[in-house]
């Protein structure tokens, strides 16, 4: 990918901080995995989020320090950042304006994928799941196929020639539906309607720099399958 060269020269140390799972954390290690950028990847046990969270922005992770003294918080804010640094977002600021109305749209839905994981009423989770699946996600699907469909690359991304850190986050919310939902993820997807989203996962995943991350053994283990 192109990489902002004057970004490298300056030596920027980034230092991705999250617990040891993959979580909201893990499209920002994809990111830096494609930009073939080092970071330093800090994972905290609960007992070190604990004695740390009072001097977080937000009481939230992930956060990202950059020089060790500008903090960047939350997953979606740490991605735009990266990907604007690294090459892989858009040729303008118009081109990343539309790319973070693309990501706005599907953190939206993460957060309602999230409130189902978390759930523990079952009745309450079972109806949550039925309107993500029924409702929220096949529109945003929907509108996500009628981008790629209409940008005309061969290798699918979503907008423009190039891979964006949106197709990396399509690969990571495809595989994260596949983990929380199983059968009924393989029901939307046979359903032939959405291969487009499909194309972007496997050319995401396809791509050399992220193949070496997803079969490294530093990469953490899945939230869902212990």
């Amino acid at each position: 990918p192109h990489v902002n060269r004057s970004n490298l020269d300056n030596m920027v140390h980034y230092k991705l901080v999250y617990f040891d799972t993959r979580g909201r954390a893990e499209p920002v290690r994809l990111i830096f995995a494609q930009a073939g950028v080092e970071y330093e990847d800090r994972r905290v046990t609960t007992a070190e989020w604990m004695e740390m969270k009072p001097d977080t922005p937000f009481g939230t992770l992930p956060i990202l320090e950059v020089d060790g003294q500008h903090v960047v918080s939350g997953s979606g804010p740490i991605a735009r950042f990266v990907a604007e640094k690294l090459g892989l977002a858009g040729s303008s600021d118009l081109e990343n304006a539309i790319l973070a109305g693309i990501a706005d749209a599907m953190n939206d839905v993460l957060l309602k994928i999230s409130a189902c994981y978390f759930e523990k009423d079952e009745k309450r989770k079972k109806d949550i799941m039925e309107d993500v699946m029924q409702v929220h996600l096949p529109k945003l699907l929907g509108n996500l196929c009628k981008m790629a469909s209409g940008n005309n690359c061969v290798r699918g991304w979503i907008r423009g020639p190039r891979v964006t850190y949106i197709d990396i986050g399509i690969y990571f919310m495809v595989d994260l539906l596949q983990e929380l939902f199983g059968r009924e993820a393989e029901r939307l997807w046979a359903s032939g309607k959405y291969n487009s989203i499909l194309k972007i996962k496997k050319s995401v995943e396809s791509l050399p720099n992220v193949a070496r991350w997803l079969a490294d053994p530093r990469r953490p283990k899945s939230d869902f399958h212990k």
